[in-house]
């Protein structure tokens, strides 16, 4: 006579017993916002570098005032 299932048991072969818990980490989460927040900074300083060495080839040399006499 064949062995019979009975109702009331749990398959072995049923992964979902075998599954860890579902937890929750926002640490991937934080750790993608400081990259992006890093890019970010590092993106702003080097386009302020290239303002600032834009401007200073714009402007006017400074040429310091001497002893001019008004007539």
């Amino acid at each position: 006579m064949p062995p019979q299932k009975s109702q009331g048991t749990i398959p072995i072969n049923n992964p979902d017993h075998l599954l860890p818990e579902h937890t929750k980490s926002s640490g991937p989460l934080f750790g993608t916002a400081i990259i992006i927040a890093l890019l970010l900074i590092g993106a702003f300083y080097f386009w302020g570098a290239e303002l600032n060495r834009r401007n200073a080839t714009d402007q006017l040399p400074l040429i310091p005032a001497g002893d001019v006499t008004v007539q």
